[in-house]
Formats: C-alpha cells, structure tokens, sequence
C-alpha cells in the first residue's frame, strides 16, 4: 500500500516520540509513547476526504502602464484592452480541510489546449498576449487529491487597437478596392488618350501620304507628257546605272529594236561605245 501523510493537529501530545515505543492492541488500537505522554487512535478511524470542492475564480488584477486594477469576476466574459499588457488570474477550491494541500491545473484556450498543473498554487499571471479570444479554466482537488473536473472557466477577449479592428481592416479593404478603381480608371483615360493622339497621327500621315501620292502621280503625269514630247529616245537608270524603262521607242526602232535585253543591266555592259559610257559614267559622278 502507498503510505500516506496527515498534519500535525493542535490536539495532538507533543511533536517528539520515542523510537520503538509503539503498540497495537489485540482491536487494533495503535498506542505511541512521546515525550508528554500517549498517543492511541485507530487506523480504521482515519477517513479520506471524498468532498469535491467547488472551484472560484476569486480575482482578476490587470496592469495598464503601471497601474493595477481590479476586474469583475462575477462576469462570465471580460474584455481587455491591447494596452493592458499583463493581468493576473487567482482561484481557490472551496475546501478548507487543509488547503495547503489542495491543488490545481488550468488551462488557457487560444494559447494551447494543454492542462499545466501548478500544484498549490492559486494563481496564474500572463502577459503580453496577442488580441483575440481566450478561455481561461481551472480545474481543483480538495487535501486528499480528489479533483473537480467541472471546475471554473471564464472567456476573456483582448481588444485590438483600432487600426487592427474589424473596422479598420474593413476600411483598409475598402480603401484598397477604391485605390485598385482609381488606378484602373487612370489608366483607362491615358490608353483613350493616347488612342486619340495616335488616331490624330494616323490621320495626319494618311492625309500627308495622299498628298504626296498626288504629287507623285502629278509629277508622272507631267514626266509622262514630257518624255512623250519630245523625240528623242528617253530611258531611266536607277542609282546604280542599272537600266529600268525605255520610252520613244517607236521612233528609235533600228537601234533599239530589242530594248527588252537592256533592262535590269549595267549602262557599260550593254555594248555602248566607249565615248558614251564616258558621258553616262560622267553624268552618275556628277
């Protein structure tokens, strides 16, 4: 059997016994023999406290820059602010038998679901939780160990500070979807605007491309009459001195009888004589 363990009484005679002055009686009777006389009882006699006590939260203490303060603890939730960094939890087993040895376990939900047991000590200090929702249980045990397991609990919620409340951050979303609006719409105009300047543009070049495709249909018109004027024979080089059109032809026809030959060659590799390839080199140097 596992030995077990009982205060010293104020009934009791005296403190200090004699070694082996111990006897049991033929009814079981336990005498030991001390220092100011006899001590008997009968072991059978002696019974273990089977009460289960309730279970109190007693008092709740916060710090806020220094200052302590109670809370009331007759409310089944209490809130604190972000700015009250730590506060202090106590409680009691209302089992007076010897409350030295009653002992206690809490637990603190939102932090982590595990029982810490804390002995006999009735109190429990955190600090410096995070904003959110909490549940605080503590659970209790009378002298001999026999525990409450309903025990007491309270929920304590921790405010945010303003900018971190569901208001504030509902705001934060709104004010996003406004920026994301007004950024899009922003863009919106510049694309429109920039769409207006290069529509502008195009219509400008389209104008200045007739324009000059007029020109360029006038001036061969105008070369057209000219070359068809006069009655010499009239042929185009390009830069290079390669051959590209003949005109007049029809007047020049025993020299030039096969002008399809002559072009896309060189003006000196079509038999010229030599004083007109000089002439022709001579006007392309010029």
């Amino acid at each position: 059997r596992t030995p077990k363990n009982y205060l010293i009484v104020e009934e009791l005679r005296g403190r200090e016994f004699n070694i082996k002055d111990v006897f049991k009686s033929s009814d079981g009777e336990m005498v030991f023999g001390g220092i100011e006389g006899l001590v008997s009882f009968y072991p059978d006699s002696l019974k273990d406290n089977t009460y289960i006590p309730p279970v109190r939260i007693t008092s709740i203490e916060k710090e806020n820059r220094g200052e302590r303060k109670s809370i009331n603890v007759y409310n089944d939730e209490i809130y604190l602010s972000y700015q009250d960094y730590s506060f202090t939890i106590e409680f009691s087993a209302l089992d007076f038998t010897n409350s030295s040895k009653n002992r206690y376990s809490y637990q603190m939900e939102g932090i982590s679901d595990r029982w810490v047991e804390i002995g006999n000590r009735r109190f429990v200090h955190f600090t410096n939780l995070s904003p959110g929702k909490y549940t605080f249980k503590v659970l209790g045990t009378n002298n001999d160990g026999v525990w409450n397991k309903t025990g007491a609990s309270m929920r304590i919620v921790i405010l945010p500070p303003w900018w971190r409340s569901n208001y504030a951050n509902a705001s934060y979303i709104i004010l996003l979807i406004l920026i994301i609006i007004a950024v899009v719409r922003a863009r919106e105009r510049n694309l429109m605007r920039e769409k207006k300047v290069l529509e502008d543009k195009i219509t400008e070049r389209t104008a200045e491309i007739a324009w000059q495709k007029g020109k360029l249909e006038e001036n061969e018109a105008k070369l057209k009459s000219t070359i068809s004027s006069i009655d010499d024979l009239v042929f185009v080089l390009n830069q290079d001195g390669i051959f590209q059109e003949f005109h007049n032809l029809d007047k020049h026809k025993t020299l030039y009888q096969e002008s399809e030959s002559y072009i896309k060659r060189h003006y000196e590799k079509v038999g010229y004589p030599e004083h007109v390839v000089r002439q022709l080199r001579k006007a392309f140097e010029e």
